[in-house]
Parts: structure tokens; sequence; C-alpha cells
């Protein structure tokens, strides 16, 4: 494993009202199909955790691939912060293995068919081969900050009542070639909370990516 510096994504805004020693934890285990294929590696095949931190809130996505050829192309989440856009986030895009976009109750996961829409953000890597994809047991840490923002505004679901889904590609076929499949949460995401945040109306915002490790 290797450890890669990069910054690319963040949502910044005031705070006020938080408690710098409240300690959350809000737990998805992607491990259930929302369309597609099944992907040949063990389940749960992405874990995202979200915890308080100093000033905003950590996001971790493990990838748990076994199967060489499979890797997470893109992650769907949403967040309750109504009316976001990409219009509104700072960022720096020079790191070439993660992209991002913004839209409010507007993104949709490809290869998640009719439940894929209506999700918040879109994080997405290429899908080349090699350092490009996120695979195997890659790590990608995110930290959000925003007015009020605490892990449990990500326990939102989109309208069709999915919290976080993934489009897993490489997928192995019997006969030769390969596939795809959105997977999802199963079951419920795991909640654990102390301390209190005031939420304020939005500020300003920015998505940072703090490091990818290999």
């Amino acid at each position: 494993m290797r450890s890669k510096a990069i910054t690319a994504l963040a949502l910044v805004g005031m705070w006020v009202g938080f408690n710098s020693n409240a300690k959350a934890a809000l737990t998805f285990e992607l491990g259930g199909m929302l369309n597609g294929v099944t992907p040949t590696s063990s389940a749960p095949w992405l874990t995202a955790q979200f915890n308080n931190v100093e000033g905003g809130v950590e996001l971790t996505l493990t990838s748990q691939l076994s199967v060489p050829s499979e890797f997470i192309s893109a992650v769907a989440l949403n967040v309750n912060v109504p009316g976001l856009k990409t219009a509104d986030i700072q960022t720096d895009t020079s790191d070439p293995l993660a992209t991002w976009m913004v839209d409010y109750n507007n993104v949709d996961l490809a290869g998640a068919g009719s439940l894929g829409s209506g999700f918040d953000i879109l994080i997405s890597w290429d899908s080349a081969q090699g350092v490009q994809r996120f695979n195997g047991t890659d790590v990608d840490t995110f930290k959000f900050t925003f007015a009020g923002l605490t892990e449990n505004d990500f326990n939102a679901p989109n309208a069709s009542g999915v919290f976080i889904a993934a489009h897993v590609q490489g997928i192995p076929l019997p006969g030769g070639g390969t596939t795809s499949g959105a997977i999802t949460v199963v079951p419920e995401p795991t909640t654990i909370l102390a301390g209190a945040l005031l939420l304020l109306p939005i500020g300003a915002s920015t998505i940072r990516i703090l490091r990818r490790n290999r």
C-alpha cells in the first residue's frame, strides 16, 4: 500500500454552536444489490464511514473488492443541504484520480436503474487500468465542512429511499467478458451519536479530498 497526497474536493461554511468534543459515526456497508449483476467479490464490497472531526465531517471510503478485474467507478450519496450546486463550491481539480459533481436531488448513478436518480453528490474515478481505478483495498478520505454539518446529515435518502450507492464495473461473466452492477446498503445504516450541533442556513462551500491510500 502506498500513500498519495492529493487535493480535490470540501464543503466550507460558518460553524455555530459546534461542540468540538462531540463524537459521532455513521457507517454504510454496501453489500446489497440495487441493479445489474452481483460482484464476484465477497460482500460487503464498499464501506463508507462518516465521522465528526474538528472543523467538519470526514468520509472514508474503503474498497473491499478481491477480484482483480472489479473496480468502483462512482459513488453517489446524499447530504441534507437543500439547494446545493457545484457552482457553490470552490474546488481544486488538479488531481486526475477523482472527479465530482454536486447537484441537490439531481445526480444520477450510472447503472443503477430507476432507483439511482435524485442523489446529491457523485464522486467518480477513471475506469482505465492501473492506479486510476478505485479497487482492491483502496481507501479514499474526504473532509466536508459546512454550517452546522454533522455526519448524520449524510444519513439521508434520495426520492427512492436509497441512502448511498456505487457502480461496480469489471464483474466477470461466466462465458468471458465483464459486466457491471449497482450496489447499496444492506441492512440499514448504523449510526452512533453523541453531542449535538445547531444547524444554521447554508454558507459558502468547498469539498476537499484529504488523502488517498494505496
